[in-house]
């Protein structure tokens, strides 16, 4: 016997297939991942070799086991930068910024 498709998950894909044509059409790049399992191998996918990521704190990366996959991987070979070190970066880099001579 085959199981029922579980409304649900019917509705959130046919939203993501709207909310992703929605921002393709802002020129985002979006995918749906059904998982949080499918959501962290897409988000590795996507991070390029060298480059330094961050998340602001978000929950539901941290809840998805993103963040413990990014400092458990060691073949990944890109800087990760904690949000509280990144907040510090952005208050330096914004008051900096405001004492700059091209802002007058």
């Amino acid at each position: 016997m085959q199981t029922p498709p579980n409304p649900l998950e019917q509705r959130n894909e046919l939203l993501a297939v709207r909310v992703i044509e929605a921002l393709e059409s802002r020129h985002f790049e979006a995918y749906y991942c059904k998982t949080g399992v499918d959501a962290v191998s897409r988000i590795l996918a996507l991070i390029p070799e060298k480059e330094s990521v961050t998340w602001d704190g978000s929950m539901t990366l941290e809840a998805i086991g993103l963040t413990k996959r990014l400092y458990g991987v060691t073949e990944l070979k890109c800087s990760i930068i904690s949000w509280p070190l990144r907040s510090r970066l952005l208050f330096h880099m914004k008051n900096s910024l405001q004492n700059s001579p091209y802002d007058r």
